[in-house]
């Protein structure tokens, strides 16, 4: 048992890890599995280290029979396996700490975390999904539902069950909505579909485009008001049948009556 009995007994510098709770299992994985490999106490967790018998038999001599006695090895690897135990104890949320009650090793713990996240993951993977293809701007701005998309993609990625690029590309554009439907059949019609970053670049390049191009109702009140100024001024300097009145243009009226004593 030499390998348990030269692991490095782990400093507690946990404090800042982010607690596990129903929701977080990957986050939390990732860094609580790199910390334990890093100490190099992963084997204690995955039973590559595992626990020495209480007892260990002395060897017979000529005067002394083969008895039991304590086995010192499993002394050492017990107190860094509790050491362990509360690193993990410690990092984890009111509700998520009451399912270890009665697990008293690493292992244990492990394991118990590993059944009822893998238990969890399937009904959540199911609603997310939904979620997904239910994916619908509406009354949203842009970056808002872009955001709801990326969120529900995380959400899987969480739970150890990410959604394909490309079919978190392909929900984002169908719920989009009529507004946008230049701008999907320009993407869809010219394969290959972009990757999600760069959809959303394009989608909100697009809405501030779309956005510049809508006139405000001040401006668009001003240019009727124009355009019919225009209309009624033409439309007195040129009579029905288009002849200027008194047969010349306006101007040059004005300079004949001038010029007439």
């Amino acid at each position: 048992m030499a390998t348990s009995s030269s692991s490095t007994a782990p400093s507690q510098n946990t404090a800042q890890f982010t607690k596990l709770t129903e929701t977080n299992y990957l986050t939390w994985l990732r860094q609580i599995k790199p910390y334990l490999h890093g100490a190099k106490l992963w084997g204690y967790v995955d039973g590559t280290i595992p626990e020495p018998s209480l007892t260990t038999m002395t060897t017979a001599t000529d005067t002394q029979p083969e008895q039991s006695i304590p086995n010192l090895a499993h002394d050492t690897w017990f107190t860094v396996d509790q050491q362990i135990v509360n690193i993990l104890t410690t990092t984890l949320t009111e509700n998520i700490a009451q399912l270890t009650i009665g697990f008293n090793t690493s292992k244990a713990i492990w394991d118990c975390f590993e059944r009822h996240f893998s238990q969890n993951s399937v009904a959540s993977a199911t609603n997310l999904k939904m979620q997904l293809l239910d994916l619908n701007k509406g009354i949203q701005y842009v970056d808002e539902y872009l955001r709801q998309a990326k969120s529900i993609a995380d959400a899987l990625v969480s739970i150890n069950k990410p959604v394909p690029d490309e079919d978190l590309v392909i929900a984002t554009l169908h719920g989009l909505g009529p507004d946008y439907i230049m701008l999907r059949t320009a993407l869809t019609q010219n394969p290959p579909l972009l990757d999600f970053t760069e959809l959303r670049a394009r989608i909100l390049s697009f809405d501030a485009q779309q956005s510049r191009h809508v006139a405000s109702p001040t401006a668009t009140a001003l240019f009727n008001h124009s355009q019919a100024s225009f209309a009624r001024r033409d439309h007195r300097s040129f009579p029905i049948g288009g002849r200027p009145n008194n047969g010349c243009f306006r101007r040059g009226c004005h300079s004949q009556q001038q010029a007439t004593p």
